[in-house]
């Protein structure tokens, strides 16, 4: 007796093909949880806020003092020039939002030697104010940030929601996470 892909050879290989595709490419949803499509993973938790120093803030963030607030963490840079691009938008929606509650903060790589860039940057953009740390390698590194300007929304309990590039997207997320909380 002759096996079905003895008989039908080209169909074989299509069914074979058809399967081993998928495979190679890594994208096969029987074999592995659909992806985040975001930067950074949902879920993250958001880690201690270990960095040099801050700016534009008389009192710190932490931890426990973000506990059961949405926070939108901006890691960017001065010297990188989409994050300079997208500040104006961030800075309009942060005006939306954080009579809302909402909490922004702002994370950058830039050393206690690059302050003065930071400081100087700061006024340049209408409605930035929200506290910057600096020198916040760590912390960014920990969120798993794989490059700059990366925007991520962490729900009250301190794990990611949603992270992007850009703030295309952030106030639907944030308005979702608002309305869960009322």
């Amino acid at each position: 007796m002759k096996s079905f892909f003895t008989r039908r050879p080209l169909l074989g290989l299509l069914l074979l093909a058809a399967l081993l595709i998928p495979l190679r490419s890594g994208c096969s949803s029987r074999l592995a949880p659909p992806a985040d499509t975001g930067p950074v993973g949902a879920g993250t938790p958001l880690p201690p806020l270990q960095v040099a120093g801050w700016i534009n803030t008389d009192t710190p963030p932490t931890r426990e003092t973000l506990k059961g607030h949405v926070v939108v963490v901006d890691c960017w840079a001065t010297w990188c020039p989409p994050c300079r691009a997208e500040m104006p938008h961030l800075a309009k929606i942060a005006a939306a939002y954080q009579p809302q509650g909402v909490i922004f903060i702002g994370l950058t790589p830039e050393s206690a030697g690059d302050r003065a860039k930071i400081e100087q940057f700061i006024p340049t953009v209408a409605g930035f104010d929200w506290a910057v740390g600096y020198q916040a390698g760590l912390p960014i590194e920990q969120m798993g940030v794989p490059g700059y300007p990366t925007l991520i929304a962490f729900g009250p309990d301190g794990r990611a929601r949603w992270s992007a590039h850009s703030s295309d997207g952030l106030t639907r997320v944030l308005d979702e996470l608002l309305s869960k909380g009322k």
